[in-house]
Order: C-alpha cells, then structure tokens, then sequence
C-alpha cells in the first residue's frame, strides 16, 4: 500500500512538467527526427528520451523540495520508496513506448515509409531494453548520492551508449560477425538478452533497496 502512496506522491510532485509544452516538444522532434531519418522508429526513440528524462525527476523534486525526509518522518519504508520510483520509472517508459509507437505510425503513413511493421517488431524490444537498462544503471546512484550530486554519474550509461553507437564506424567486420551470430542463433541470443536484462534489473533493485536504507538525511 505505501508503495502505491509513494507513486501517486511521485506522481503528483511532477505534475507541473507534465505540460502541454513538453508533450508539443517531444512530438516536434518526433517529426523532426523522423523525417531527417526517414526511420520511424526514431519516434520511439525520441519518447524514450523523454521517458529517461522523466524517470530522474521524482529525485529532483523530493531532493529540492524535502520529500524524501518526509517519507521517513511519515515511516514510510525505503524499500517502499525503492518500489514507487521503480514502479513510476517503468509506468513512464511503457506509456512512452505506446505513445511513441503511435506517433511512430502515424509518421509512417505520413511519409509513406513501407515496412513499418517489421521495424518495429525489430526496433521497439532494443529500445525498451537499452532504456530501461540505462535506469537501472541509474538508480542506484540517485538512491545512494541524491539528484544532484548523481546526476553526473548517472551521464556514465550515456556516455557508454555513446561509445557503443561508434563501434560500427571502427569494427564494421566485428558487427557484422555479431549480427550473423545472432540470425544464426536467434533465440540463444533473444533467452540472454532477456537474462542480461532481468539480472540488471534485480542487481539496481537490490543495490537501490540497499543504498537508500543506509543513507542518512
């Protein structure tokens, strides 16, 4: 029950971001970026930026306006607390998901860009997983040293998926033998990749859980 309060206080402390604005920003730049790379799956992307950004948000409130040292006034657990952010972290990764695959069709249909199906069958499961593997990554340091003073550890997943989108340009034979292993060996592949990422998921809750009972406000 306490975990459900956390979401709805979550929730309700970055309502005022949840503009009109944003939502008119994220599908500018949906359309922008689409159009640029003739890929709607960039529209899925775009949303899931916007779901990174507003997954560190309930740290950035409850850091600046006091909420977190009311969840202990209130004795609320922190694993309770672990569990609402995580749970407010994953609801805005799916509702972005939907509402970038949305987008994404509509864009297709826009431009007539054939295929769209099966781009997305490829494109949304990758994305998901790459996201939400960046917040687990980030997580447990904003449990552990707070918004701002993680937030600049947390730019550490980014910098690494950075790397990772320039090894094409400087092993493209490399890739080109992981992609060949993989449509040999789909579901090997498909089976670790979900073990990879259901392994992550239950290390960040685990180190979360760990780090934010033993911190002191």
């Amino acid at each position: 029950m306490n975990t459900i309060k956390v979401f709805k206080l979550d929730l309700l402390s970055i309502k005022p971001y949840l503009t009109l604005k944003n939502l008119v920003i994220f599908i500018g730049l949906s359309v922008i970026y689409t159009a640029l790379s003739k890929n709607p799956a960039t529209a899925i992307a775009v949303s899931q930026m916007f779901a990174l950004l507003f997954s560190s948000y309930p740290f950035m409130v409850g850091e600046g306006a006091g909420i977190d040292p009311l969840y202990r006034i209130f004795v609320i657990e922190p694993g309770d607390v672990v569990k609402g952010r995580y749970l407010i972290a994953g609801a805005f990764v799916v509702i972005s998901l939907i509402f970038g695959t949305v987008l994404s069709l509509i864009i297709s249909q826009i431009y007539s860009i054939k295929g769209i199906l099966d781009m997305l069958l490829l494109n949304v499961p990758i994305i998901f997983l790459v996201i939400t593997i960046i917040i687990s990554l980030e997580y447990p340091i904003y449990f552990k040293y707070g918004y701002m003073k993680g937030r600049t550890l947390a730019g550490v997943p980014f910098m690494f998926l950075g790397i990772a989108f320039m090894v094409p340009n400087f092993f493209p034979e490399f890739v080109k033998m992981i992609l060949k292993f993989f449509v040999m060996n789909k579901g090997i592949c498909i089976i670790s990749l979900v073990l990879i990422w259901i392994i992550t998921l239950c290390i960040s809750y685990t180190l979360s859980n760990k780090v934010y009972s033993e911190r002191d406000f």
